[in-house]
């Protein structure tokens, strides 16, 4: 071995071996000389020269580069660099075809120094340092170098390791402690040698995963889910000595993002997963860790749709066409992951559903079932909180297209919603996945294409149709901040779901009419008192554009400006009735006359609430009332106003000296001149006014009690835990039940008299 013999010189064994084939005869050492050539061709491969000369990737040729550069110059110190770990397993593989293409270099320093092997990598360029209890070099953020080490056990779990590195190890001490003889294997990247002490290459010709040392092995729980994600990845079967060990192991204080790793390795790069999965098996993981998966076993299907037998083969059927499938259609990694979690949880909720009726095996609502059960799968491989949702949505909606023959459009767009964050596209994948886990050897699926066809066709094959306004713009509309907003673009949706809105103008247009609705609800004021308080809202009737146009001809002929009537009618809101009750009072500025005059032309055909169809049919009536009053309206204006007062003033009486009215009239009292009053709704005494004392009520012994009704925060009045008085506004109060308390709490308005 030349420079090699230092860290790994001969033993008697190997003397004794060599006196036993110098006695044999030259006929006899002849069979022994073609297996040592063998053995020598597979145990030696192209050195890094060779491999850097036909190396067409920039990047990773200059990676290899400055590999060689640091063995050439360890080798001049009398030192010896070997790479280790997954490069030298995978190009040891690809001498027997698995084309791996072998990448993140590891390197061993034997005969160097901790700090003087720092000072030689930083003469080759930029040095990081990571690791805690041992320090590894990252060498231009490429190449990870280390000098051997042995680890100690010191106490439970993956993490119960003492680390010491040394420089003088023995090559084959510090293969011992690596987990399985594949990953026992170095490489002299000088040379090409594979230095094999523990039957790594045998293993490989036999596809044999076999631990390294039994004592040693034993020591680190993961290696039993390494063992899981090697199986799988290399189709390799399990040492049944080896297997016995990784059963013996406690791995339920593993960390969860270790557990993650390993089962992510399995999914990403197994050509055949199912193997990885039977390994999990049989080597107890499922048991310990994923009892949800280890449910699928002797789950029963209808054989009419599932000839391959129970859940647990339909499962593992399903994650290996993924992998073609992926490749099929150039999924990328994070695409091939979601899909590959999906198709492994798809089915989780078919144990507790699946039963027997009617002689046939069914599983209904296995979906939603599976919900649970896929969450708690996914938290135990610490999958990001946005990864899970995804999947769970693609769990959620895996059979719409198996039992949704021909959707409609509007069915096609709420399945992009529904299926949100994962996308229809992603669901299309996952149903063709789960159809040829079930037997059928077909490339295509129909339902799944046309699903998808469908899908593109409305731009909603990625993503969930955007909405087309937010809640800003029904703010700007006219919308109170509060759960009325969400409410009202859900509505929005949902026609726009079904086809029925398509553009943004009619999104607005039906917030205009949806909010004049809600506010007269909310405000329970029918008639012509809604109409003065609400009908020219630019939420209302004014923002109704060909409405709008006419009232403006009407109020251009009697010179009144219409954005004073609008700015008008947005301050006057029950709170501020009275900050402008001098405004209103005997109707003298031309925007008010305007405002009474419009209110009038719009009052409803009767007191009740309006659908929403009833509502755009009174917008018909009403602009045909628009129309005939654009002949002469300034004689309409003063009738209209002349009237209104005159029955503002009689519209009330007085108690104790306090307005009062016995329906909900305060915009009439504002427009007699009243600055404070009583209404009365039935059990409900609204008091209104400028302003309000209610430190009245604490001196009658309420008790003030902040809580939410009816999604909002309000101020309720308590006496011995009823409520009694609701604080709407500085300025307005209902009070429960109580006239005589109303009227006090309105007299407490009285020095706002003017």
């Amino acid at each position: 071995m030349g420079y090699l013999d230092k860290f790994n010189p001969a033993t008697p064994e190997d003397l004794q071996r060599r006196e036993e084939f110098d006695t044999l005869s030259e006929e006899k050492k002849k069979p022994e000389l073609d297996r040592l050539h063998e053995q020598a061709l597979i145990e030696n491969v192209d050195n890094f020269y060779k491999i850097i000369d036909r190396e067409t990737d920039s990047e990773r040729k200059e990676e290899l580069e400055l590999s060689l550069k640091l063995c050439e110059k360890i080798k001049e110190l009398g030192g010896l660099a070997l790479v280790v770990g997954g490069f030298a397993r995978d190009i040891a593989l690809d001498k027997f075809g698995y084309n791996l293409k072998p990448k993140d270099i590891d390197i061993e320093v034997y005969g160097i120094e901790h700090d003087s092997l720092k000072g030689i990598l930083e003469s080759l360029g930029r040095v990081d340092i990571v690791g805690d209890q041992f320090q590894v070099f990252k060498l231009e953020g490429k190449l990870d170098i280390s000098i051997p080490r042995r680890d100690s056990k010191t106490g439970k779990g993956h993490k119960g390791f003492k680390v010491e590195g040394d420089p003088n190890m023995l090559i084959k001490e510090a293969a011992r402690r690596r987990d399985f003889t594949i990953n026992a294997l170095a490489l002299d990247p000088l040379t090409g040698e594979i230095i094999d002490f523990y039957g790594g290459v045998e293993d490989i010709k036999n596809k044999t995963l076999r631990a390294t040392e039994n004592e040693t092995f034993v020591e680190d729980p993961l290696r039993v889910l390494r063992a899981m994600q090697f199986s799988g990845r290399f189709g390799f079967a399990i040492d049944p000595e080896t297997v016995e060990l990784c059963k013996s192991l406690d791995l339920t204080e593993l960390p969860k993002e270790r557990i993650g790793e390993e089962w992510l390795k399995l999914l990403d790069k197994a050509p055949k997963p199912s193997i990885g999965l039977q390994a999990a098996l049989e080597l107890g993981i499922l048991d310990q860790l994923h009892p949800e998966i280890k449910a699928l076993i002797g789950v029963p299907q209808n054989p009419k749709y599932h000839p391959e037998g129970d859940v647990w083969n339909h499962t593992k059927l399903v994650v290996d066409s993924v992998v073609a499938l992926a490749e099929e259609r150039g999924l990328g990694k994070d695409d091939k992951r979601i899909l590959m979690l999906a198709a492994l949880c798809h089915d989780l909720g078919k144990p507790a559903t699946t039963k027997e009726e009617d002689g046939k095996i069914t599983s209904h609502g296995h979906e939603d079932a599976g919900l649970e059960p896929s969450r708690k799968f996914l938290e135990m491989l610490f999958i990001k909180k946005d990864l899970v949702e995804r999947v769970l949505r693609l769990v959620e909606c895996h059979m719409f297209i198996h039992n949704t023959p021909d959707p409609s459009n509007s069915a096609i767009r709420r399945l992009s919603g529904r299926v949100y964050p994962g996308t229809i596209k992603e669901l299309a994948n996952l149903a063709t996945a789960d159809i040829r886990g079930s037997g059928q050897d077909i490339r295509d699926y129909d339902k799944a294409e046309d699903v998808l066809r469908k899908a593109e066709a409305l731009s909603v094959e990625k993503s969930k149709p955007q909405p087309l306004i937010m809640g800003r713009d029904l703010l700007e509309i006219g919308f109170k901040p509060g759960t009325i907003v969400g409410q009202t673009l859900k509505e929005i949706l949902e026609l726009q779901l079904d086809g029925e809105i398509t553009s943004a103008e009619q999104a607005k247009e039906y917030a205009r009419v949806a909010l004049h609705a809600i506010e007269l609800n909310e405000f329970g004021l029918g008639g012509l008192e809604g109409r003065i308080q609400r009908g020219l809202d630019p939420a209302g009737m004014l923002a109704v554009q060909e409405t709008r146009n006419i009232i403006e001809t009407i109020l251009n002929k009697i010179d009144v400006d219409i954005k004073k009537v609008e700015a008008l009618t947005r301050e006057l809101h029950v709170g501020a009735i009275w900050d402008r009750a001098e405004d209103l009072a005997r109707a003298e500025k031309p925007e008010v006359r305007a405002w009474i005059f419009l209110a009038d032309e719009c009052h409803e055909i009767n007191d009740r609430d309006l659908t929403r169809d009833e509502y755009l049919q009174d917008v018909e009536r009403i602009k045909s009332d628009l129309r005939f009053t654009e002949k002469n309206p300034e004689a309409a204006l003063n009738t209209t106003v002349e009237r209104i007062v005159k029955k503002a003033k009689e519209r009330f009486i007085k108690k104790n000296g306090i307005p009062f009215s016995e329906e909900d009239a305060f915009i009439y009292m504002a427009i007699a001149g009243e600055k404070y009053g009583v209404c009365r709704a039935g059990e409900l005494f609204f008091v209104g006014a400028g302003e309000l004392d209610y430190l009245i009520l604490d001196k009658e012994g309420f008790i003030a009690v902040d809580k939410e009704d009816r999604g909002r925060m309000a101020t309720f009045y308590q006496k011995e835990g009823r409520d009694v008085v609701k604080k709407l506004y500085s300025g307005l109060a209902i009070v429960f039940g109580d006239e005589d308390l109303a009227l006090k709490l309105a007299k407490s308005a009285e020095k706002f008299v003017i």
